[in-house]
């Protein structure tokens, strides 16, 4: 099913279980729009996503694209070296994870703001955590988007950076998720309802040339 055909669905979602997000080719024009469920008021998060893909190691990749008219709120990448960063209003840190396959990873990122402590987890592993951006808060108002990285509030498209390949099971919940339960999450078994964005529940847009299937 082409995606483009999609509705903006803002009063009622979609189930998208047992589907995916496919992002065929290379664009600068392609992407998926999403409305949360909650305003991006975050002092901590939880997200997590299947992303399968098999773009080169030694090409920046957008996994996830949250931008506010003045700032990149928080992103997440594959960098040019292979490793994987979290960028929070500037500035990011780098984690060395398995790369990203034809088969498919489980990704996790938890953050919260009392600490700064983040992480990611990768099919239920945990890595290392880091310090990121002790106190800070993200702010509301502002758009995310899967395919691309906007570096205006939604243009400024680099074909370079986008995501090729295919994007499942998003969720998103605005407090940082026990292990147990991350664990459920990359299992797919009983896990609570993700509250900003749940795949079996999600408003979305298509633009260009992206596919649910």
């Amino acid at each position: 099913m082409l995606c483009l055909l999609s509705l903006w669905l803002s009063a009622s979602a979609v189930d998208l279980y047992g589907k995916a997000f496919i992002f065929p080719k290379e664009t600068d024009t392609s992407y998926v729009l999403l409305s949360p469920d909650l305003p991006l008021s975050l002092q901590a998060f939880t997200l997590c996503m299947k992303v399968a893909s098999v773009l080169p190691t030694n090409r920046e990749i957008i996994l996830f694209a949250y931008r506010t008219k003045d700032y990149d709120e928080l992103n997440m990448w594959q960098e040019f070296n292979g490793t994987f960063s979290l960028y929070l209003s500037g500035p990011g840190v780098s984690f060395t994870l398995p790369a990203l396959n034809t088969f498919g990873n489980h990704m996790c990122v938890t953050w919260e703001s009392q600490s700064g402590l983040i992480a990611f987890w990768v099919n239920g592993k945990r890595s290392l955590r880091q310090v990121l951006r002790p106190g800070h808060r993200i702010q509301p108002e502002g758009t995310v988007i899967l395919g691309q990285d906007p570096d205006s509030f939604l243009g400024s498209f680099e074909k370079a950076q986008s995501f090729v390949g295919e994007i499942s099971n998003l969720y998103m919940w605005d407090h940082v998720l026990s292990p147990s339960v991350i664990e459920r999450v990359y299992l797919d078994y009983s896990f609570p309802k993700g509250n900003i964005f749940d795949w079996q529940s999600l408003s979305y847009k298509c633009t260009g040339d992206v596919m649910v299937e």
